[in-house]
């Protein structure tokens, strides 16, 4: 029965990677569900960027995942940041949703949002000259500065930065009616450059010198279930949960972890789940 540990181990291995790293798929799954937020903005933008994935950003954001932090990467360089962190089966289509919802407290016409809610998410994944994006997933044991244990976090990359103080995150037209020359074309309500973008080429920022702003920012929704506990974080480094806003100053703590129900699939991208691949290993058993 020595073998009986080298088996479990190496498909929990197996499971742990493959439910927990971005494939092809979901980074496909983001940056179609990013530019399908930016083509539906209200009001609508004269000069909405398609977005496209980046590399580098991918990169920056596998760098620091692992760190397992709940606080914005330091070394991140002219970047914007979104963060997501969940314990239960990990979500990627309603994560990436969450952070557009925040548009439910955010007003366009004073930039402004609804008292203690947060809009900063919302804002950056709209921010008209933001056209890059690059994001990792992780699982993390524990999340330095939560309390959550097993909890699969995903960061989010922008380039060029946005969220800058005092400005819109875009002007407010008739769809494609400003696109700048660099992305003429007009595709679905967004500005698209005549020949792909270069991905591996991070854009220079031409625009203002001021820091990004606080931006207001909301709770994730609750929608994934009562089963799962999830906090998201914008470039303002306030957290939030389910039950509600917490500062990082604050010393208090969120909601205790719930159950995972570990049947469900991890996401969206039909990955592996720990009930198949027990009910692969029982097989095995009885081959043996």
């Amino acid at each position: 029965m020595l073998w009986w540990p080298t088996l479990w181990a190496a498909l929990l291995g197996h499971w742990v990677s493959h439910c927990y790293q971005l494939d092809s798929e979901d980074k496909a799954t983001i940056v179609e569900l990013h530019n399908r937020f930016r083509s539906h903005v209200l009001p609508t933008a004269t000069n909405m960027r398609k977005m496209s994935w980046m590399d580098s950003l991918e990169t920056t954001a596998a760098e620091y995942i692992t760190k397992c932090v709940w606080d914005h990467n330091p070394n991140r360089g002219d970047t914007g940041e979104n963060l997501f962190v969940g314990t239960g089966p990990f979500n990627l289509t309603k994560a990436v949703t969450g952070w557009y919802l925040e548009h439910q407290d955010y007003t366009y016409h004073n930039d402004s949002c609804e008292d203690n809610k947060l809009c900063g998410h919302y804002t950056q994944v709209v921010w008209a000259d933001t056209y890059f994006v690059g994001c990792a997933s992780h699982l993390c044991e524990e999340v330095e500065g939560l309390s959550f244990t097993m909890a699969t976090m995903l960061v989010c990359n922008y380039s060029p930065q946005g969220n800058y103080e005092g400005e819109w995150p875009y002007e407010e037209g008739e769809s494609c009616s400003k696109c700048p020359e660099e992305a003429p074309l007009c595709e679905n309500n967004l500005c698209v450059a005549e020949t792909p973008e270069a991905s591996e080429t991070p854009p220079v920022s031409e625009g203002t010198t001021k820091s990004p702003q606080p931006g207001p920012d909301t709770p994730t929704p609750s929608s994934s279930g009562p089963d799962t506990e999830h906090t998201t974080m914008g470039t303002d480094q306030t957290i939030t949960t389910s039950e509600g806003e917490q500062p990082l100053s604050d010393t208090s703590s969120p909601p205790p972890d719930s159950e995972e129900e570990e049947e469900e699939p991890m996401n969206e991208g039909g990955k592996a789940t720990l009930s198949s691949i027990l009910l692969a290993a029982t097989a095995l058993l009885l081959f043996l």
